[in-house]
């Protein structure tokens, strides 16, 4: 929304040819969103048209190759297929198309592109496609944490990347992990969703945590602060788990 710096009501926000909006996800400064016809719309902190740097050498290391502008409005993002699927992590999104490939784009701060880049090179601009070496299947679900993602293919396989110095990628102790890694300890998982530092997968009528669990948000019943490993969630006392 163009204008003032802060909302204080309900303010409907103008989508380009008016189009049905069916999933909206927000980050810490930026919204992605979905229309029925497969349309990927995103506004926010760097969410605006990538503008390449002039390459001056006197500069050169000291800029970045390019630099995205602020998009105060939603923006249709111009995209090869259509996308089933959209995510929005703390400063990065990404979303899965037709064909159950995934795409992300934003900050690569600690691999959670799973682009295989070097976390020095810390911001991508526009939506790649992330390759899983060797997996030749299709991309299912997908949730973005603080620093961290996760995907599940269409088998139930899940792959994790991005910041693991809280456990919250299910890897041991790796601190990161630039690609995605298949989360060998997991049986064939249903869902998936990550918070900031920690994440929870569906597996049949269980719930597996992993991560972040100081103040006791794994549900394992007692304070976990770095859970490295995915571990089954204790049934609640009466019924069992439905949805994740």
């Amino acid at each position: 929304i163009p204008g003032d710096a802060m909302v204080r009501s309900l303010t409907q926000l103008q989508v380009p040819k008016d189009e049905a909006v069916i999933q909206v996800e927000l980050g810490e400064f930026h919204g992605v969103a979905l229309t029925s016809s497969g349309q990927v719309l995103c506004w926010g902190q760097e969410q605006g048209p990538e503008a390449g740097l002039r390459d001056e050498p006197k500069l050169k290391g000291l800029l970045p190759e390019s630099i995205n502008f602020n998009e105060p409005s939603p923006r249709a993002l111009d995209l090869p297929v259509p996308v089933t699927l959209v995510a929005a992590g703390g400063y990065h999104s990404a979303f899965l198309t037709q064909n159950g490939q995934l795409w992300s784009w934003g900050s690569n701060s600690h691999g959670q592109l799973g682009l295989g880049l070097p976390t020095e090179k810390a911001f991508v601009g526009r939506p790649r496609p992330v390759v899983l070496e060797g997996h030749t299947g299709r991309m299912a679900k997908l949730s973005l944490g603080g620093v961290h993602s996760a995907v599940l293919d269409d088998a139930g396989v899940a792959y994790t990347f991005g910041d693991n110095s809280r456990g919250q990628c299910g890897q041991g102790d790796r601190p990161h992990l630039l690609a995605p890694e298949r989360v060998r300890e997991l049986p064939m998982a249903l869902g998936v969703c990550c918070g900031g530092f920690f994440s929870f997968f569906q597996v049949a009528e269980d719930l597996y945590a992993c991560g972040w669990g100081k103040e006791g948000c794994l549900g394992f019943g007692r304070v976990s602060k770095r859970q490295l490993k995915v571990l089954r969630v204790p049934q609640p006392p009466q019924g069992r788990w439905l949805q994740l």
